[in-house]
């Protein structure tokens, strides 16, 4: 794929400049892809257990205590795997050779 953008005039050619993509070794889509669904099942999820817990959360006293502590875990595990994910996949990105970082 060649994405051209000309600097200047139409009258000059000589100073496009041209950029071509090898879409075979871009990972980037797949990582955006995999991030983004992610994101949307959390959310779900979240939004799910906000609506589903929402009345016992605040008319039973003696569940209070044990819902924070799950949504607190949900959280922890949550944070876990999106840290997990914004490392990783860059990272195995750009050892692997694709996406134009500073290791290649």
């Amino acid at each position: 794929m060649t994405f051209k953008s000309f600097q200047g005039s139409s009258n000059f050619p000589s100073t496009s400049l041209t950029m071509h993509v090898n879409l075979e070794n871009n990972h980037w889509g797949f990582f955006f892809l995999v991030f983004f669904l992610f994101l949307f099942f959390f959310l779900l999820l979240l939004g799910f257990f906000f609506l589903f817990f929402f009345f016992v959360l605040f008319t039973h006293d003696a569940l209070t205590s044990l819902l924070h502590e799950l949504y607190g875990q949900l959280f922890l595990v949550m944070q876990t795997m999106s840290s997990f994910l914004l490392v990783l996949c860059p990272l195995s990105v750009e050892l692997s050779g694709g996406g134009g970082g500073p290791f290649k």
